[in-house]
């Protein structure tokens, strides 16, 4: 007997076909990047938070226009720490002006690797958001 398949009928076998091999040879499929929340350890910068405040306070440099204009605030930057520590992906959530934004961004840049936050033991890539505070002194 021969069968002729209709489009549907053979649409059906074509996701079915793909549904059982990614059953039988597929993993979990881990959504990418994850959030911080669903994470069991955090990616975490070299020398730990303090380690990331000394860092910051060797390499960011208040802007001169941000200076003169008495300009202060929080740029809030979101980026994906990769599975190797690095980053990718920078962008500002939050500007402040004066060239701190860009500032922020520059100083992001020279950060050296960090340590991937981990799902299941295993590296995993992470959106972050930070703030970097522009304050000026008295």
């Amino acid at each position: 007997m021969i069968r002729i398949w209709n489009k549907t009928g053979l649409l059906f076998l074509m996701f079915f076909c793909l549904g059982s091999f990614q059953v039988l040879f597929g993993q979990e499929t881990v959504k990418d990047p994850l959030s911080i929340e669903e994470l069991d350890k955090p990616p975490v910068p070299p020398g730990g938070i303090d380690g990331w405040n000394r860092f910051l306070m060797n390499n960011l440099k208040y802007p001169v226009a941000a200076r003169n204009k008495r300009i202060e605030g929080d740029v809030i930057l979101k980026f994906i720490i990769e599975k190797d520590g690095s980053i990718s992906n920078q962008e500002i959530l939050n500007k402040v002006g004066g060239g701190c934004d860009m500032e922020a961004l520059r100083v992001l840049s020279l950060s050296p690797k960090w340590t991937p936050g981990l799902k299941d033991g295993q590296p995993v890539r992470t959106i972050m958001h930070i703030p970097i505070r522009f304050r000026l002194g008295n």
